[in-house]
């Protein structure tokens, strides 16, 4: 089982410790400022350019944290079944976010038949499967509305 750690201190002060971070990514113990000199003057920050570069300086030691999705850790964890076993996971997270479905206007499908066939799929539990084919089965949140 992988070990869990109490993030408050992280966050109280995130300048003790040095943060991998994602180029591009807001975050939100920055206050969703993305700006590179902003992120630099108010933190210890290293960028990488996606969050498995940023994995990698916090597993050679070149950074103290590493903030990442939970679905990037699933599917690295499929990829290195000892990953999980090298990393202390925080119990609280910097953020969250849904993702919603853009449909194009014109478009081969309309928002009413595309959200109707989700329905579908996650009144007959067909949604769950297919997540957990990927190691996502925790994560999948869809919502009926």
């Amino acid at each position: 089982a992988r070990d869990h750690v109490d993030a408050s201190a992280v966050l109280k002060n995130p300048t003790a410790q040095s943060m991998a971070l994602t180029l591009g990514y807001h975050y939100a113990f920055a206050d969703f400022n993305a700006n590179q000199d902003y992120l630099r003057e108010h933190f210890k920050v290293l960028f990488a350019p996606k969050q498995r570069t940023a994995l990698k300086y916090l597993l050679k030691g070149r950074a103290d944290v590493a903030l990442a999705s939970e679905i990037f850790l699933h599917a690295e964890y499929l990829r290195d079944s000892d990953l999980e076993q090298k990393l202390l996971i925080s119990d609280q997270a910097d953020q969250f976010y849904e993702l919603p479905i853009l449909v194009r206007k014109g478009g081969p499908i309309d928002v009413v038949t595309f959200n109707q066939l989700l329905d579908g799929l996650a009144a007959c539990d067909c949604l769950a499967p297919f997540f957990a084919s990927y190691g996502l089965e925790k994560l999948h949140t869809y919502k009926v509305k």
